[in-house]
């Protein structure tokens, strides 16, 4: 074989090489959104501070949904540290696809209780750890938002707005 087709050769080699890795790391991106009712199955919370102002613990909520038009469950643990109704809480959420994929979710926000109507807000920041099945690969940001109408332990309303990578 001449050295011009030889080197021809190469190049396209290393062409297919280089275009096989700039695709392999396109990952593809997938909006996922979804609202759900969760409900407290299971919770220690704790109460300290001169007139037990202060509380602490943890919720475990679980709920239904759908996403893409498939239904999915959907467990909440939360994890608070309030003062007088306000503060920071944090924790996870799993979403249960229809198939059995697993989303793994971190989420890190603040509450904020409307003491009038004796409503809390949530707004928080979420992060997606893994997942399996269809979302084995996935990362990704997002938000969470939610309502909570009357005391610590309540359902919640809750609403996901997610940037998954795959």
């Amino acid at each position: 074989m001449p050295m011009k087709s030889l080197t021809r050769s190469a190049l396209a080699i290393c062409a297919l090489g280089v275009a096989a890795v700039a695709l392999a790391g396109c990952a593809q991106q997938e909006q996922i959104q979804f609202s759900s009712q969760l409900t407290s199955i299971e919770r220690v919370l704790n109460q300290v501070g001169p007139e037990t102002e202060k509380t602490y613990g943890w919720n475990r909520f679980t709920g239904t949904t759908t996403i893409a038009g498939q239904p999915a469950e959907v467990e909440m643990l939360g994890s608070v540290d309030y003062k007088s109704g306000d503060g920071e809480f944090f924790g996870f959420i799993t979403v249960v696809a229809a198939d059995g994929s697993q989303l793994g979710i971190r989420m890190d926000g603040q509450a904020k209780l409307n003491t009038s109507t004796n409503d809390t807000r949530f707004d928080a920041k979420l992060e997606v750890i893994g997942g399996t099945g269809k979302w084995a690969n996935a990362s990704g940001k997002g938000e969470f938002t939610g309502n909570r109408r009357g005391a610590l332990g309540s359902p919640v309303e809750m609403s996901v707005g997610l940037e998954v990578k795959e």
